[in-house]
């Protein structure tokens, strides 16, 4: 225990020697570990979003707007016995806008000005794990039908949009690993600064018995203190920021939403956020480190 105040001591008085470069670095580390926690939240709720909007439904069959209520009733009979189908809902065109209008909620008053309802009846049909050549068979048959007048999968949207975010995961995670590097090569640099000040100090203490751990350690434990900082500031600035974000989309009709539940950055992504901005810092005492051991008298 004693041993280990001394090295905490000792990488404490490596950072109040040069406040404001390890701060800098600090804050460096912070910057990074936002942006990357911004698009870790962002990509999260994309997805959520992506589920919602859905809602376990495959097809959506629009009728005309000339179709006789009885044909659609017989269509959605004929519908509900085809034994690829699991279940089928009809919605009138009134259902439809009546349904709109819950979702709009304070932001309906424009459906005031509608003379008519715009809106088609229709017959949302689930599907369940039915395979995408069997969908689409089930499209071209519902398509035969003269009162059909759109049929809508809502597969082939959602697996559009999860091909996209996909895409976009991928080219953040790389432009993630390449801002982490950076952050950790500055953090390195301002390890390097430090060992380049007692380099004197390190070698006399080396020559004279001291242990390489016992020289080094205070440097590995500096790099850890700095990743903290950064992490801590991060974290407390995504908490409220993240939150702030989540809130207001919330007041946006829930048309949009689909019922998806949008979450903020939340305790335990703060403490991975945390997590992470030692690792950073390590890392960048790693680089610094392993880089000065060139340098280092052997005992």
């Amino acid at each position: 225990m004693a041993m280990l105040r001394i090295l905490l001591s000792r990488a404490l008085a490596n950072i109040r020697s040069r406040p404001g470069l390890n701060l800098s670095s600090a804050a460096v580390i912070a910057v990074g570990l936002v942006l990357l926690g911004s698009f870790w939240i962002a990509v999260s709720n994309m997805r959520s979003l992506a589920g919602g909007w859905i809602e376990q439904v495959d097809l959506i069959c629009f009728m005309r707007d000339d179709a006789d209520p009885d044909m659609v009733l017989g269509l959605y009979d004929e519908v509900s016995s085809w034994p690829e189908v699991k279940s089928v809902d009809y919605v009138t065109k009134q259902q439809a806008l009546d349904d709109l209008r819950r979702r709009l909620g304070d932001y309906v008053t424009f459906l005031d000005d509608l003379d008519e309802n715009p809106l088609s009846d229709l017959l949302e049909i689930e599907t369940g794990d039915l395979e995408p050549e069997l969908i689409a068979q089930l499209e071209q048959r519902l398509y035969q039908r003269p009162i059909v007048d759109e049929v809508y999968r809502g597969g082939d949207w959602i697996g559009r949009l999860e091909r996209v975010l996909g895409w976009i995961t991928a080219a953040g995670t790389i432009v993630g690993l390449f801002l982490a590097l950076a952050v950790a090569l500055i953090g390195a640099n301002t390890i390097k600064l430090t060992l380049s000040a007692r380099r004197d100090e390190i070698e006399i203490a080396l020559l004279v018995g001291a242990t390489r751990a016992f020289v080094l350690v205070p440097f590995y434990i500096e790099g850890a203190l700095l990743g903290l900082i950064g992490g801590v500031v991060a974290a407390a600035t995504l908490l409220p920021l993240s939150s702030w974000v989540v809130i207001r989309i919330g007041l946006q009709p829930s048309f949009w939403l689909g019922g998806a539940q949008l979450e903020a950055l939340g305790a335990g992504r703060g403490a991975l956020i945390v997590a992470a901005g030692v690792a950073l810092g390590l890392l960048g005492a790693l680089i610094s480190l392993v880089r000065a051991e060139r340098f280092l008298p052997r005992r």
